[in-house]
C-alpha cells in the first residue's frame, strides 16, 4: 500500500499593534490566524485545523474549528450525526487584570478550556519512567485553565477564576475554581511561602466532584461490575519543599469508590543535588481497587525509581552521564486485571559546548504479563550543531522488540536571517509481519517585521508496505 498525505500548516500573523499608530499607554493589541489543511493524495482524506486570536489590553478572545481525518471516499454516506462528529469547535475568552484596591489578580476564563495540574493527576496518577538525565521537578498545583490551543481535542464549554493576591507576602493563598455545566465542580487552593532552611514551600489542596463511569465494559478493569455514570467526590494535594541542595514533591488523591469506601493513591519525588552530583528517586502507590477520576483503574499498582547521574565539567564543555533503574507492578488490560512485572533500565550521555551537542541514550524494557518475557530494546543518538548562521539537528535511533524493529532517522536545518526558518527530512524502516517504509519531507517559512509576523508550513509524507 502507497500512502502520500500533504500537509500545509500554520499561517501565523502575530503584529505587536494592529494599529500603528499611537495608542493611550498601557494599551497592547495583538492578532493571530492559524491554518493547518492535511490531504492524503492516493486514498483521499482531509483534515484541517484553523483558528484567530485577538489580545486588546487584559482581554484575549480565541476561536477555531477543525476536524478529525475524514475519508473522502465516504463522503457521500456521511449522516448528519457523521458530520457533527468530525467536526470540533474551539473558543475561549480570557480577562486578567489587576485590581489595587483589593489588592487582587483576578482571571476569568470561559470556553472550551483545558485543565492541567492535580485535576490531570486525579485522572491519570501514574508517573512516567525518568529520564537518565532528568532534571528535578516540583508537581504544579491548582487546575490552571487555558485557553484552547489552534489544533487541541474537542472540549465542552466551562468556565473558571482563579484569584491571587498581588502582594507574594500576603497570607492568601491563591483560589481557583472550574465549573462544566452538568457534568464537573472544582475548587483549589495554594500557597508558597519559606521556613527554615527551605527558600521555598508549596502547599495545595484540590476538591472535586467528577462525573464518569462505565458501561458494560471498561478499558482498565475488572473483575466487578459495571457502574453508573454520575458524579463522584475526588480530593488531591500536594507537598513541593525546595532547597539548594535538596528538593522533594508528594502528592496524593483519594476517591470516593463506586463500589463502596474511599481509596487513595500517593506518589513522590526527591532529588539530592550535591554539586555536580544528583540523586533522583520517585515512588508511586494505589490501592488495588482506586477508580480515578476517568472512570479507570491505573494501569501500576506500584512503581519505584532510582536516577543518579553526574556532570563532569571541563574548561569549556560539560559531559553527563546518568542511569535509571525502574521496577513496576503493573496490570493488564481487560476485566481480568492480572498483575505483571515490569522493568526499565536508561542511561545516556551527553556532551555540550558552546554551539554543539549532543546524546547517546540506550533503554531495555522488560514485561513479564505473558509467560514469554517481552523484551524492548531502543538505542538514540542525536546531535545539534550551529554552523555560524545555520542550526542543524540529526537525530538516529533503533528499537528492537520481540516480534519487530525499527529504524529512524531525521534531520532538520534552521537557518537564521531567512525566510526559510526550518526544513525536516525523516525516514523510518519497520520490520515486522507487514514490513513498511515511512518518509518525509517538510519545511517551514517565515517572515517578521516591527509589527507582523508570518509563518507557514508545507509537508509531505510517504508510506509503503514493503513486499
Amino acid at each position: 500500500m502507497r500512502k502520500f498525505i500533504l500537509i500545509t500548516a500554520a499561517v501565523l500573523f502575530l503584529p505587536k499593534s494592529v494599529f500603528p499608530q499611537k495608542k493611550p499607554a498601557g494599551t497592547n493589541w495583538a492578532f493571530e490566524t492559524y491554518t493547518s489543511v492535511s490531504s492524503c493524495i492516493e486514498q483521499p482524506s482531509l483534515r484541517y485545523d484553523a483558528g484567530t486570536s485577538i489580545s486588546a489590553g487584559c482581554l484575549k478572545i480565541t476561536a477555531g474549528t477543525g476536524t478529525d481525518k475524514i475519508n473522502l471516499n465516504k463522503a457521500g454516506d456521511f449522516s448528519p450525526q457523521d458530520i457533527a462528529s468530525f467536526h470540533k469547535v474551539r473558543y475561549g475568552a480570557r480577562i486578567n487584570k489587576n485590581v489595587n484596591f483589593l489588592p487582587l489578580n483576578i482571571d476569568l476564563l470561559a470556553g472550551t478550556l483545558s485543565f492541567s495540574g492535580t485535576v490531570s493527576r486525579l485522572k491519570n496518577p501514574v508517573p512516567s519512567v525518568p529520564s537518565a538525565l532528568c532534571r528535578p521537578i516540583t508537581l504544579t498545583p491548582g487546575i490552571n485553565p487555558s485557553l484552547p490551543s489552534f489544533t487541541s481535542a474537542q472540549k465542552p464549554f466551562s468556565a473558571a477564576i482563579s484569584l491571587a493576591p498581588s502582594d507574594k507576602h500576603s497570607l492568601m493563598p491563591r483560589l481557583q475554581a472550574a465549573y462544566i455545566p452538568d457534568c464537573e465542580f472544582i475548587l483549589a487552593a495554594d500557597k508558597s511561602f519559606s521556613a527554615g532552611p527551605f527558600p521555598k514551600i508549596s502547599l495545595s489542596v484540590t476538591a472535586a466532584s467528577l462525573k464518569y463511569g462505565t458501561g458494560a465494559s471498561s478499558s482498565w478493569f475488572l473483575s466487578k461490575k459495571a457502574f453508573p455514570q454520575k458524579n463522584y467526590a475526588a480530593l488531591g494535594a500536594e507537598a513541593n519543599f525546595m532547597a539548594p541542595a535538596f528538593r522533594s514533591s508528594t502528592a496524593f488523591g483519594i476517591y470516593e469508590n463506586p463500589f463502596g469506601g474511599v481509596l487513595p493513591w500517593v506518589r513522590t519525588h526527591n532529588f539530592l543535588v550535591l554539586g555536580d552530583f544528583m540523586l533522583g528517586t520517585s515512588y508511586f502507590v494505589s490501592d488495588p481497587q482506586t477508580i480515578t477520576s476517568s472512570g479507570t483503574v491505573p494501569s501500576t499498582k506500584e512503581s519505584i525509581s532510582i536516577t543518579p547521574q553526574y556532570t563532569f565539567r571541563l574548561e569549556k564543555s560539560a559531559v553527563a552521564a546518568g542511569l535509571t533503574a525502574h521496577a513496576a507492578r503493573k496490570r493488564q488490560s481487560g476485566k481480568s486485571g492480572t498483575e505483571y512485572a515490569f522493568f526499565c533500565t536508561k542511561a545516556a550521555l551527553s556532551y555540550k559546548t558552546r554551539g554543539l551537542s549532543s546524546t547517546l541514550s540506550q533503554s531495555t524494557e522488560i514485561s513479564l504479563e505473558n509467560e514469554e518475557p517481552a523484551l524492548k530494546n531502543s538505542v538514540q543518538c542525536s546531535v545539534k550543531k550551529t554552523f555560524g548562521s545555520l542550526y542543524s539537528g540529526t537525530s538516529v535511533s533503533f528499537a528492537k522488540k520481540t516480534s519487530s524493529s525499527k529504524l529512524s532517522a531525521s534531520q532538520s536545518l534552521s537557518p537564521k536571517n531567512s525566510i526559510l526558518q526550518r526544513s525536516t527530512a525523516d525516514f523510518s524502516i519497520t520490520l515486522a509481519e507487514e514490513p513498511e517504509f515511512e518518509c518525509g519531507i517538510s519545511a517551514s517559512f517565515g517572515s517578521k517585521s516591527k509589527n507582523f509576523r508570518w509563518t507557514a508550513k508545507i509537508a509531505l509524507d510517504y508510506t509503503v508496505q514493503l513486499e
